[in-house]
């Protein structure tokens, strides 16, 4: 297979762009007159082989040739023997390269040269002096109003997410602490312990409303105002007004799923701002959602039902004739109409503005190099817990059999043996657990050591 090559060329030099995606080089040998290059990568029909031979117009220095290779693009500088600009890059008489295209981005010829020299001595005459010294510019903009615009607005975002992920931070670990403590009844005293907290994280989200308004921000208004207010109708209108929603057991969990998704959203923007970027960051921001927002949506719908079904036996909120205006309204019946119309199209549509992020910001190899390290890195806490749990629930096995005698042979019997099943539990722990899971581990260590290094050298 042949990738698509662009070339371009000075008057000393011809440059080759090759069309791969993460490739890796495999072979490129120069002669003065031909080139040889073999590449795997990915290119137009998929991650395959790719790689073409070239006879060139002039001779080349073999010594001088070189090449570089991006994620994006393979990159080959050929020096020419003799300065002089070629008509074309093959010989006359060669069949047409169907992959060899003109780079117009780069392309030069001998009168583009003289005319890029008028060119520039005209511009030089219509030099912008701030666009020459923006040093100037900057210096002169600190000292008029103490600090520049750009930066005051990336100090307050940066000041914004930190809050933002501090408050949610603390919410996430209130909320598990209380439940490793106290278990299931933890659950109903979610609200009193974090309400208070959660309303003002919640009101400080209004402003990423503003923020896009305001050019703080790039990405449109509706999803922003969407997700806030929806949100906000929750905890607001269901959950603050009633005691009894209060202390629903749903409301827990649903806290804990809204608080997950900010704990990542927020050091993600964060790092972004200050120019960092953390892969598996990104990948948990554009991927958590996939479970996380259904959930939500259906936490949410439950508790506003709940809420609904509690105001309809009260009649709280609610307005009845007859009366000075002669309406009529109920509360109860707005909430089951917002959950139909609001709830399921909303998050069906912030799923897709998430699915399409999700496409746009992972569409390289970098998800598959974080389920790569997630593979190789997941087992170094997990598999010495599992063994930890697989041991203690074989050894509160083992004590409820020697207990009760439960399958165990005892003698005298007819066939003259005698079997302990508590025993036998005990000693597989200890001959085949605790080894088992060592070996296990040295071998996922190994495994991990050449996987993440070749990861490694190939993004280098």
């Amino acid at each position: 297979l042949n990738p698509l090559v662009f070339w371009s060329q000075t008057e000393g030099q011809i440059s080759l762009k090759v069309d791969l995606k993460d490739s890796q080089v495999d072979d490129f040998t120069c002669t003065e007159s031909r080139i040889n290059f073999q590449a795997t990568g990915r290119g137009a029909s998929g991650s395959q082989e790719y790689g073409f031979t070239l006879e060139l117009f002039g001779n080349i220095s073999p010594d001088e040739c070189k090449f570089t290779t991006s994620d994006a693009r393979v990159d080959i500088s050929l020096k020419k023997v003799t300065p002089s600009w070629w008509p074309q890059l093959c010989p006359p008489g060669t069949e047409k390269l169907h992959f060899l295209k003109i780079d117009f981005d780069k392309w030069k010829s001998g009168e583009d040269e003289t005319e890029s020299d008028e060119e520039k001595a005209r511009l030089d005459d219509q030099r912008d002096i701030l666009a020459d010294y923006p040093d100037v510019l900057q210096r002169l903009q600190t000292q008029e109003l103490g600090y520049r615009k750009e930066q005051g607005k990336k100090v307050y975002l940066a000041l914004y997410n930190l809050l933002q992920f501090v408050g949610f931070l603390y919410i996430v670990t209130v909320l598990g602490l209380r439940l490793a403590r106290d278990g299931h009844e933890a659950t109903h005293e979610a609200y009193e312990a974090v309400g208070k907290a959660f309303k003002f994280c919640q009101l400080m989200q209004f402003l990423e409303v503003l923020h896009p308004m305001f050019g703080y921000t790039k990405g449109g208004v509706l999803a922003p105002l969407m997700q806030t207010t929806g949100r906000a109708v929750v905890l607001f209108l269901a959950i603050d007004t009633d005691e009894r929603v209060q202390r629903l057991t749903i409301v827990a969990y649903l806290f804990l799923v809204w608080a997950i998704v900010e704990l990542v959203r927020y050091p993600h923007y964060l790092m972004r701002l200050v120019g960092v970027h953390v892969a598996q960051l990104e990948w948990l921001r554009y991927t958590l959602w996939i479970p996380l927002y259904p959930l939500g949506a259906l936490y949410e719908t439950l508790v506003l039902l709940r809420a609904a079904e509690f105001m309809e036996a009260t009649d709280r909120f609610a307005v009845r004739l007859p009366n000075k205006w002669n309406v009529t309204f109920d509360m109860a019946l707005a909430i089951r109409i917002y959950v139909l119309v609001a709830i399921l199209p909303g998050v069906s549509y912030l799923m897709s503005m998430m699915q399409k992020a999700r496409r746009k910001r992972l569409r390289s190899r970098v998800h598959v190099a974080q389920l790569e390290w997630l593979r190789y890195t997941l087992w170094i806490p997990l598999y010495p817990l599992g063994a930890l749990y697989e041991t203690l629930v074989l050894l509160r096995a083992a004590e409820f059999m020697e207990a009760t005698d439960r399958f165990a042979v005892r003698l005298p019997n007819k066939w003259n043996v005698t079997f302990d099943m508590a025993l036998a539990i005990r000693i597989y722990v200890l001959v085949a657990i605790l080894p088992g899971v060592s070996y296990l581990m040295s071998m996922m260590q190994k495994a991990r050591r050449k996987r993440l290094r070749s990861r490694s050298k190939k993004l280098a």
